[in-house]
């Protein structure tokens, strides 16, 4: 996003300023979530590769004895369904991660109240990276609830017995008539 292209969508100096803030602290949180999300999987694959060379060690030591075969075999139940357990929720981050790129590139006002509104069960991610399912839900949500996207207007009520009842100043709100 370079500042050029918003003024030449018409914005002043102060509004392109405010936008390129709110998008380098967007950048900011997302590149904090990504250092995070790295050291994390590099803490589990440093524990999975320990957790490899232990039972590689047990196996070594336990082939007379059968009660260190039985512990073996309990331990590699065990990592093999932490494994799973995380694989899983690498592929729960990866699918959030793209989430979040998809929405970020709609007109949302609110990224995170559209996550809640989505079904995020129906959607995949695809082996080219993108997201299966989502923008038929996004593009539902633009028709039903147009006011959580830029550049829908929100409906202005109108009453069907005509005009709505709006009062002109205080004092016809209250109900006080004004002496003549």
């Amino acid at each position: 996003m370079k500042r050029e292209d918003l003024r030449s969508l018409g914005l002043n100096d102060e509004q392109v300023d405010n936008v390129m803030k709110s998008h380098h602290q967007e950048i900011d949180n997302l590149n904090a979530k990504v250092t995070d999300l790295t050291t994390e999987r590099d803490q589990l694959n440093t524990q999975l590769g320990e957790r490899d060379k232990d039972l590689k060690k047990l196996q070594k030591n336990s082939k007379d004895n059968e009660e260190l075969s039985s512990q073996l075999t309990e331990m590699k139940t065990k990592y093999d369904a932490d494994k799973q357990k995380w694989e899983s929720n690498l592929a729960k981050t990866k699918l959030n991660g793209a989430i979040d790129a998809q929405l970020g590139q709609t007109k949302a006002r609110d990224t995170e109240v559209i996550k809640k509104l989505i079904d995020l069960d129906s959607i995949k991610l695809g082996e080219n990276g993108k997201v299966d399912g989502l923008q038929n839900q996004i593009d539902q949500l633009a028709k039903d609830k147009p006011y959580l996207f830029e550049g829908n207007e929100q409906q202005h009520y109108n009453p069907q017995d005509g005009e709505p009842n709006v009062k002109n100043s205080f004092a016809d709100a209250l109900g006080i008539v004004k002496s003549k």
